[in-house]
């Protein structure tokens, strides 16, 4: 949410694909994670060949929210190179300091997890 905002401020384009790709990114990773424990159920009168057909449609959604998000992201980028705008160089140094000292911070609440999903969010971040 907060890189859609600064590309609203900055008109940037890299931005906005950043944003688009960090959001595709969550998505995939929750929906993935979701549907890997479903996977491991065990037989069941509905599901006679257990349920391992979910971890493989985890994939198939998180390569097409890549692929469509890129998809995204090739056309704005295109669209930029025939109707450029003026960037506000400024807000984007602005945006990559809070966004470096908000993994910053990430980074130093996550080194000593507890878990192993815990110690795996800064590279989520």
């Amino acid at each position: 949410m907060f890189e859609f905002i600064g590309e609203t401020i900055t008109n940037s384009a890299s931005i906005l694909y950043d944003s688009i790709h960090d959001l595709g990114d969550a998505l995939s990773i929750d929906i993935s994670c979701f549907l890997e424990i479903k996977s491991k159920k065990k037989p069941d009168k509905n599901y006679t060949f257990e349920y391992i057909r979910y971890s493989v449609f985890g994939s198939v959604i998180t390569t097409s929210i890549l692929v469509f998000s890129s998809i995204f992201a090739i056309i704005a980028f295109i669209k930029r190179i025939f109707n450029p705008v003026n960037i506000n160089y400024n807000g984007m140094i602005i945006l990559a300091i809070v966004g470096v000292i908000l993994k910053f911070v990430a980074a130093l609440k996550t080194r000593e997890g507890d878990s192993l999903n815990k110690s795996q969010l800064i590279y989520i971040c």
